[in-house]
């Protein structure tokens, strides 16, 4: 874990995704909201099966966790492990974006899966 911070995460994110900034901008600056609202985007575009975006927004996400400082690396954690659904259902397939979640993130959501008695994804 290193030291990039929330300033630098909000402004990749805004750099790669836009249409995110007016929804970091209602947070009031809380760190825990704006991880919210981009893993947020994150599911639609997941949803959506967008495949370039949902490889991106997965790869800041885990770029923010492997080199963020602790709030980051925690936020994102407990993001990706309790918020990202990627189980398919009748009409919306998920399972594909798993393949673009880093070994470590996929590490820990299994991990937090099995305390929690989930199985799957």
């Amino acid at each position: 874990m290193s030291n990039l911070h929330r300033s630098e995460f909000l402004n990749e994110v805004k750099k790669f995704f836009p249409e995110v900034t007016d929804k970091f901008n209602q947070q009031d600056g809380l760190l825990s909201f704006e991880v919210d609202v981009f893993v947020q985007f994150t599911q639609n575009q997941i949803d959506s099966s967008s495949l370039e975006q949902t490889k991106l927004a997965l790869i800041l996400l885990d770029k923010y966790y492997q080199n963020g400082n602790k709030a980051l690396h925690e936020l994102i954690r407990n993001a990706v492990c309790e918020d990202l659904n990627f189980s398919d259902t009748i009409n919306t397939k998920r399972a594909w974006a798993y393949s673009f979640l880093s070994a470590q993130l996929k590490t820990e959501r299994n991990s937090w899966l099995k305390f929690m008695g989930y199985s799957g994804v």
